[in-house]
């Protein structure tokens, strides 16, 4: 089975154990919500599956993993979205 296929089919069990994980971690945790504990997940896993799943060559899978993907960077996409969103909350508290 594709790793894209394991997170689409187990994505609400998946999400259950990120909303266990986020509650283990302090001091924050004790002050959110379980939606604001799962925030971007949903999101991020969904983006990743359809990432996996986009057709590149050898070259192309090389060069992303260092970071040097064809285009402009997505800042939009949901594991940035979720990043900017930790900055914000660190930097309120």
């Amino acid at each position: 089975m594709k790793l894209s296929s394991f997170i689409r089919d187990n994505l609400e069990k998946i999400l259950m154990e990120w909303d266990a994980f986020a509650r283990t971690l302090e001091p924050a945790a004790s002050e959110m919500s379980g939606l604001a504990l799962r925030d971007d997940a949903r999101q991020v896993l969904l983006s990743i599956a359809q990432d996996i799943d986009t057709e590149q060559s050898p070259s192309q899978q090389i060069e992303k993993s260092k970071g040097l993907a064809p285009g402009e960077p997505d800042a939009r996409s949901p594991a940035s979205v979720h990043g900017a969103q930790r900055l914000f909350v660190c930097a309120l508290n």
